[in-house]
């Protein structure tokens, strides 16, 4: 199961939206800082390595499609649903 990361995930806040399922792609894709439209932006990294990098977005890799979040470390969360990623 893979995660498109992007290269920066020491930085906050920490990025996530989830794409409809694509081969071995979750969907997911988490990035830090500003975003990037570059094709190297993101790249695919493993779930479980993911998780033992910043094991405090487990519980959003449940939401589903469609769903966005962003988080940082002094406790900042906000969680929404865009229908109009279910159809990029």
């Amino acid at each position: 199961m893979e995660i498109g990361v992007s290269d920066n995930l020491t930085d906050d806040p920490i990025h996530g939206l989830r794409h409809p399922k694509e081969g071995d792609m979750t969907g997911w894709y988490i990035w830090t800082g500003e975003w990037s439209d570059n094709d190297d932006f993101f790249k695919p990294f493993c779930a479980e390595h993911l998780l033992q990098t910043r094991p405090q977005i487990v519980k959003y890799l449940g939401l589903d499609e469609g769903f966005r979040f962003i988080i940082d470390n002094k406790g900042y969360e906000d969680v929404w649903f865009n229908e109009k990623i279910k159809e990029i």
